[in-house]
């Protein structure tokens, strides 16, 4: 679907992705015959629906596909954070495209991405 390409920032080209990229291979034999993306599409779309899954949890569903694909090419560089050993998001870019497709804060994503957080349980089961 054109509209999520667009929405979801992704690319024609899967070797656009770190993830997809791994393998070197682009072309997904489809039982011995060319693939049909649009039929293809239908298709998927048709079994999502028949499990009852229908158009705002598809949306969904493709957001956090579109968000894995672009945190994939985030990249990390080693860093001094506040006297200690750290790393920071070396493409903002990346960053701000992966927020904008888990429509979340850039800044609060890349401290999740880059800070550790221990949460502990207190005694009876509270959060500390």
């Amino acid at each position: 679907d054109r509209n999520l390409h667009q929405k979801f920032a992704l690319s024609d080209d899967p070797m656009d992705f770190y993830l997809l990229a791994q393998t070197g291979e682009t072309i997904v034999d489809n039982e011995g015959g060319m693939k049909d993306d649009r039929k293809e599409w239908e298709e998927t779309i048709n079994s999502l629906e028949t499990v009852d899954i229908f158009q705002a949890d598809q949306e969904d569903l493709f957001r956090i596909v579109a968000a894995v694909l672009h945190l994939s090419n985030i990249n990390f560089v080693q860093s001094n954070v506040n006297g200690s050993d750290g790393c920071t998001v070396s493409d903002q870019n990346t960053l701000y495209r992966v927020a904008d497709v888990l429509e979340v804060n850039p800044e609060e994503l890349e401290y999740a991405l880059t800070h550790r957080t221990l949460t502990t349980m207190a005694a009876g089961g509270g959060v500390e």
